[in-house]
C-alpha cells in the first residue's frame, strides 16, 4: 500500500524528528554532567585493634571523561578509637553520598598471667616450669586465644628462657614476653652479726651467711626499717641518726633475714697537746683541737687554778692555762678537758746572719798568686754578705784583713796565726774571746772561740781552719769536737774543714747536737756541687733556729772560695 503524504505531514515529521534530536541530545548531556564513577581503595570493612589509629586508604572518584575529582570529595567519620564498636566512613560529593566504609573497633586485654620474669629452682622439690597462660579478651567478652599462639619452651639446665605469646588479628600483630630462669637460689639465709652497734658517720658491710653453697642466683634485696636512722645500699650500712633500725635482706624467692641496728652518737676527744712555748704576737689557737672538729670554747687563765680568766688569747710574757669544751652535735657528744696548762710566751726571736770565708791568703783563682785584690774589694764583700759575725781563714794579712772588716762595719774583730790565719770579725760586741791549739799532725792548727750576746743570749762562736792533708782531718775533727763538746752555750762553729763530704761531720758533731746551717751547694768552686768543705754547724739548745743560707760568689774574683752565710732566729 502507498501512502502519500503531503508537504504539511512532510513537515509534521521533520520537526518531530529534530524534537526527539534535541530531547536525546540533552539527556545525554545531563548524563554525561551527572555521571561519576566512585571506588573505595583497600578494604570496604577494616579492624582496628587497641590502640591502632584509623588511617583513610583512600579512593578514587572518575567523571564521564574519567577526570578525577578527589579532590571535591569530603569523607566524614565518627570513630572514636577508645570504645569498642562499629562505625561508618562516608563519603560525599557535595551533598551527594557516593559510598560507605564500615570501621569495627575492637579493645582487647591481652595480657599473661604471672610475672613477666619467673624463676625456676633446681634446688626445689618444684623444679619445673609450669605455664601460667594468658588472657586475651575484648570489651565485649569475646574470647581471643584461638588467635593467640605461643612460641618457646624452657630446658631442665641452668639457664635464661624466654616464652613469647603473639596476638594476630587482621593486620594487628601484639607479643608479650616472659622470661624464664632456671637457677639454684638460696634456700637458709642468715646475718653473722644479728646486732650492731654504731656510731653517727660510722659506715659498715654487713656480712651474711647462706646455704646450700652452690647456688647460681644471689640478688638479694636490701630494706632499712628507718632510712634517717640507717641507710642501706648493697649490705653497706650508713648511721644516719641516733636510733634503732632493723635492716632486713630478701631473695628472690623471698628468703628472709633480719638485723638490730643501734645508732649512738660519738664521744669526742679534745687534743691537749698543746704547744708548750709561743713567742709574743704569735698565733696559738691552732694548738687546741678536737677529734670531731666541731666548735669549741675555750678560756684562758693566768693561774694554775683558772679563776683568773683573760679577755680573748694571750699576748704577754708568761704562762698560761685553759679550759676547753666541744658544743657537741648530731654526731658527737660534748667533751671537755680540766684546768691545764697550755704554753709559756716567751720573747720575740732576733734573726742574725753568720758566715765563713777563707780569703785564700789574698789570692784568688786556682793559680798561685793569680790576682792579688785589696782590702777595698774585701770590704766589698764582707758588706755584700749582710753577715753580724764572720768567721774568716787563711787571712795571712789579718792587718789589712781587719781594715776591711771595719770598713765594712765589722768593729770587733779577733785574729790568731797558727799555720793559717784564722779570725773572727763581728758587729757584736766580743764578750770573751780565746784560742786553742788543736791535736798536731804535720803542721798547727788551732779553734778561735768568741761569745756573743743575741737577744740576750750568750752564743759561742767557733772559727776553725782543718789540714787539707786527708790522714789529718780526722784527728782535726776528733780534736774540735772534744774542745766544743762541753760548751753550756748555743754555739755555731764555721770554717774550712778540707773535705768535700758531710761523713767527719756525721761522726764527730752530728752526735754532739750540731746541724747543718749552711754549705757551699754551688758548682762554681774547686770541689763541684754540694762541697762540705766550707760549712757552717749550729748547736741550738734550743735557742736557735735555723731559717735560710745561700752563698755568695767570691771564687775567682777575690779568692779561690766562696762566702757561706746561714740566717738564724735566736731566742
Amino acid at each position: 500500500m502507498i501512502i502519500i503524504v503531503g508537504d504539511d505531514m512532510k513537515k509534521n515529521y521533520i520537526i518531530i524528528a529534530l524534537i526527539l534530536i534535541i530531547i536525546g541530545l540533552s539527556i545525554f548531556i545531563y548524563y554525561k554532567k551527572t555521571y561519576y564513577h566512585f571506588e573505595l581503595n583497600g578494604n570496604k570493612e577494616i579492624v582496628l585493634v587497641n590502640d591502632e589509629e584509623y588511617i583513610e586508604p583512600g579512593f578514587n572518584l572518575l567523571d564521564y571523561d574519567n577526570n578525577n575529582l578527589n579532590d571535591k570529595v569530603r569523607a566524614e567519620n565518627n570513630i572514636d578509637v577508645n570504645s569498642s564498636g562499629e562505625y561508618e566512613v562516608k563519603y560525599y560529593l557535595n551533598d551527594k553520598l557516593l559510598g560507605t566504609r564500615k570501621i569495627i573497633i575492637k579493645k582487647i586485654t591481652f595480657k599473661i598471667n604471672g610475672d613477666e620474669i619467673v624463676y625456676v629452682d633446681l634446688n626445689s622439690a618444684n623444679n619445673q616450669y609450669q605455664e601460667l597462660g594468658f588472657v586475651a579478651v575484648d570489651s565485649n567478652g569475646v574470647d581471643y586465644s584461638k588467635q593467640v599462639q605461643i612460641i618457646g619452651n624452657v630446658g631442665n639446665s641452668i639457664g635464661e628462657y624466654e616464652i613469647k605469646y603473639v596476638l594476630t588479628i587482621d593486620n594487628y600483630i601484639k607479643e608479650l614476653v616472659r622470661k624464664v630462669y632456671v637457677e639454684k637460689f638460696i634456700h637458709e639465709l642468715t646475718f653473722k652479726e644479728e646486732n650492731v652497734t654504731m656510731f653517727v658517720g660510722d659506715s659498715k658491710e654487713l656480712e651474711i651467711a647462706y646455704s646450700p653453697e652452690d647456688v647460681t642466683n644471689k640478688m638479694l634485696t636490701w630494706e632499712s626499717s628507718d632510712s634517717n636512722i640507717v641507710s642501706v645500699l648493697d649490705g653497706k650500712i650508713i648511721a644516719n641518726s641516733v636510733g634503732e633500725a632493723i635492716i632486713s635482706v630478701k631473695t628472690i624467692n623471698n628468703i628472709e633475714a633480719k638485723c638490730m641496728i643501734s645508732v649512738s652518737k660519738k664521744k669526742d676527744t679534745i687534743n691537749v697537746n698543746f704547744k708548750k712555748e709561743a713567742i709574743t704576737g704569735s698565733e696559738i689557737n691552732a694548738d687546741i683541737k678536737n677529734t670531731s672538729g666541731i666548735n669549741m670554747e675555750i678560756n684562758y687563765y693566768s693561774d694554775n687554778r683558772c679563776q683568773s680568766k683573760i679577755a680573748g688569747s694571750p699576748k704577754d710574757i708568761g704562762t698560761y692555762y685553759v679550759i676547753v669544751e666541744s658544743q657537741g652535735n648530731d654526731e658527737y657528744d660534748s667533751a671537755s678537758i680540766p684546768c691545764t696548762k697550755a704554753l709559756t710566751i716567751t720573747k720575740k726571736p732576733v734573726a742574725i746572719r753568720v758566715g765563713s770565708f777563707n780569703m785564700g791568703q789574698y789570692r784568688c783563682g786556682t793559680g798561685k798568686y793569680s790576682c792579688k785584690p785589696g782590702h777595698q774589694d774585701f770590704a766589698r764583700y764582707f758588706s755584700n754578705s749582710k753577715a753580724d759575725i764572720m768567721g774568716l781563714q787563711e787571712a795571712e794579712e789579718y792587718k789589712t784583713t781587719d781594715k776591711a772588716a771595719k770598713e765594712a762595719g765589722f768593729t770587733n774583730n779577733y785574729f790568731r796565726s797558727p799555720a793559717s790565719t784564722i779570725g773572727v770579725i763581728s758587729k757584736y760586741n766580743l764578750k770573751s774571746t780565746s784560742y786553742k791549739e788543736l791535736a798536731r799532725c804535720k803542721e798547727v792548727r788551732g779553734i778561735i772561740k768568741t761569745v756573743i750576746n743575741v737577744n740576750g743570749v750568750d752564743i759561742s762562736f767557733y772559727d776553725v781552719h782543718f789540714s787539707y792533708q786527708s790522714e789529718c782531718r780526722d784527728v782535726h775533727f776528733a780534736s774540735a769536737a772534744a774542745y766544743i763538746k762541753n760548751d753550756p752555750n748555743p754555739s755555731i762553729i764555721v770554717g774550712d774543714y778540707n773535705v768535700v763530704s758531710k761523713e767527719y761531720y756525721e761522726k764527730h758533731f752530728k752526735p754532739l747536737g750540731y746541724e747543718i746551717a749552711a754549705y757551699d751547694d754551688t758548682t762554681n768552686n774547686m770541689w763541684g756541687k754540694n762541697s762540705y768543705c766550707d760549712a757552717i754547724y749550729v748547736n741550738s739548745k734550743g735557742h736557735i733556729d735555723i731559717v735560710s743560707n745561700d752563698t755568695i760568689d767570691a771564687f775567682n774574683k777575690v779568692s779561690d772560695h766562696n762566702i757561706v752565710v746561714a740566717t738564724l732566729n735566736v731566742y
